[in-house]
């Protein structure tokens, strides 16, 4: 029988290999609980591989090597590019165009959450600037 299968797997390795997949697929999907303990397990122990991995996937997602992160980083001072702080030994966000993905910029999560909340609208910004600007109190 171990034959027939290894000549199955000559004449159709396309075949064998979404087999493969589907049963894996299954098996993931009722072992949820089991795979996310090993997760867990995993980034326990190997906690700056698992950072680091991160970090390598948010940024390829804009097309940006680590390199690259850190040459805007300096270009910007090592601050936030709009509200000019360092916001400790977290990482700045990068900061991207939604309709064309472009990278804009690294900010810090309080100003890329704010920029989100105002739907990247300058319009919107602007009626917010004048809103403080008429009922601030020059605190």
């Amino acid at each position: 029988m171990s034959k027939y299968y290894k000549e199955l797997r000559k004449k159709n390795p396309d075949k064998i290999h979404k087999m493969k997949n589907a049963l894996q697929k299954k098996w993931r999907a009722k072992n949820r609980t089991k795979i996310r303990g090993y997760e867990e397990a995993y980034a326990k122990k190997h906690p700056e591989k698992v950072r680091s991995k991160r970090i390598r996937q948010t940024l390829a997602r804009y097309g940006l090597t680590l390199e690259q992160y850190d040459a805007i980083l300096q270009s910007q001072g090592g601050v936030c590019a709009v509200c000019k702080m360092d916001r400790g030994t977290r990482r700045m966000a990068v900061d991207h165009d939604h309709k064309t993905n472009k990278v804009r910029g690294l900010l810090c999560q309080f100003c890329n959450t704010a920029l989100g909340k105002f739907l990247d609208n300058v319009e919107i910004l602007k009626r917010a600037i004048l809103y403080l600007e008429k009922n601030s109190t020059g605190g």
